[in-house]
């Protein structure tokens, strides 16, 4: 039988897809009545609606869907796709689809980052699929424990993963060999700080990239902080009461970290400081070697600095390597999440056919497909062994190992609020404008004022 997989060097896009984002799954209110699943009407044609916006997710779809509808035929129950292109810009397509679903007219099916979850199913946007994924072997017998627990809002579940994003640190090995800097996996902060002490010392280099700073965006949260809190030793959120915990031990603490950093020179402060600090960090300093450790997730192997990718690193597997994430507790992590997720229209007429393409594209070569194409990890367990353009990536493979043992964050309500809050905490910190002490309680008030005092909680 002829493979369907399509060429790596097809897919790969100048410029790659920015950071799948992320962080995890979604989690918001406890909802409405499990629809049931019903079965699809055998031999009635049926035709659904599916969007999409990113230029390469496209050429995946276009791919695929001749493969599903062939599927679905020989099986007896007929389905088309008619396959939309939104706005390409995230923020275009967010507001067309927002606006669409809000006028009962969206997409069947859609995807897009986990990260949107939250309001849509606060408004009602999106179909409960509980039924249909308790019904789907698949789910219990491969998905990981991780990736089932991000899907998971108050027992019920709105969407389903479409790709897991997994984060590391990545560091220039071949420079720490050149300088007799041990590689280590550092197990605390104080460790990494002691490597990025002697990385400044002996090379003189900007040692560490934690994203920092209003200039970054939300990506402050999503790829710098988040990766500090969640091994901190203090929730960011409590589950448990669904606040904001705006004041704690271990949130001082990733502040103290910022500010050491960015006191010592280890910390690109400068860069931080530009208007695309991406670019002067992981585009040039950091593939030049001026820059010896940066945040990351597994796309970058291809995306950022593989042969196609942005910032191409000659012989990239010899001279960069990762460390998991160091923590309080001195128990490395990698941070994994939800990268985006499949979803189906609150109001769609054609639920059955749209579970059935989801699931299509969550399998097998299908799946496969779409994580070489993203460069990102599976959400199962089942796809490195029997899909082998998948299981000889060996970067994306030893990621994906790692995720029975990862942290994660989950959105939340209010988390752009969070966002734009953590990036003003940060820069006064990194500007060397404000204590941690003083940081951190700066960012309370400005949490409660803008959620309410019964949305947030100190510890």
């Amino acid at each position: 039988m002829t493979s369907h997989y399509l060429s790596r060097r097809d897919l790969l896009v100048q410029g790659g897809i920015k950071g799948a984002g992320l962080a995890a799954g979604s989690p918001l209110l406890g909802a409405a009545l499990v629809d049931a699943a019903p079965a699809l009407p055998a031999a009635n044609p049926v035709t659904i609606s599916v969007r999409e916006h990113q230029q390469l997710r496209l050429k995946l779809l276009r791919a695929e869907i001749p493969h599903f509808e062939a599927a679905m035929a020989a099986r007896g129950m007929p389905i088309k796709v008619n396959l939309q292109a939104g706005p390409t810009p995230d923020n275009d397509f967010q507001t067309q689809l927002t606006v669409d679903y809000a006028a009962g007219a969206g997409p069947d099916v859609t995807s897009f980052p986990v990260s949107w979850t939250p309001d849509y199913i606060l408004a009602n946007f999106l179909k409960d699929i509980t039924a249909y994924v308790k019904d789907w072997p698949d789910w219990m017998r491969y998905w990981y424990p991780t990736m089932r627990d991000a899907a998971q809002v108050y027992g019920h579940i709105y969407f389903l993963p479409r790709e897991a994003a997994v984060y590391s640190l990545f560091y220039r090995k071949d420079i720490l060999s050149a300088h007799h800097i041990p590689t280590t996996q550092p197990r605390t902060w104080d460790d990494l700080l002691v490597v990025a002490r002697e990385i400044k010392r002996k090379t003189g280099k900007f040692a560490l990239n934690f994203p920092a700073g209003v200039q970054w965006g939300a990506g402050t949260f999503d790829e710098g902080f988040i990766h500090l809190m969640l091994g901190s030793g203090s929730p960011i959120y409590d589950t448990s009461t669904r606040r904001w915990v705006v004041k704690s031990p271990g949130l001082r603490r990733v502040f103290a970290f910022y500010a050491t950093a960015a006191r010592e020179g280890l910390l690109p402060v400068r860069w931080l400081n530009s208007p695309n600090p991406w670019q002067p960090t992981k585009y040039t300093a950091f593939p030049r070697g001026d820059l010896v450790m940066t945040t990351s997730g597994t796309w970058s192997w291809e995306f950022d600095w593989g042969a196609g990718g942005a910032a191409p690193i000659p012989d990239i597997f010899h001279k960069v390597a990762t460390w998991q994430f160091p923590s309080i507790d001195g128990k490395p992590f990698t941070t994994a999440g939800v990268g985006w997720a499949w979803a189906i229209a609150g109001r769609g007429t054609h639920a059955a056919a749209a579970w059935e393409f989801i699931k299509f594209m969550s399998s097998g070569r299908a799946l496969a497909d779409n994580l070489i194409a993203i460069g990102a990890v599976a959400p199962r367990g089942d796809i490195a062994g029997s899909q082998p353009e998948y299981g000889k990536l060996p970067f994306l493979v030893a990621a994906e190992r790692t995720l029975n043992s990862s942290r994660s964050f989950i959105p939340k309500p209010g988390e752009a609020r969070i966002q734009q809050f953590i990036a003003e905490a940060t820069q006064s910190l990194i500007d060397g404008k404000a204590t941690p002490d003083q940081a951190m309680n700066t960012f309370a008030a400005n949490v409660t004022q803008a959620l309410g005092p019964d949305l947030v909680e100190t510890m």
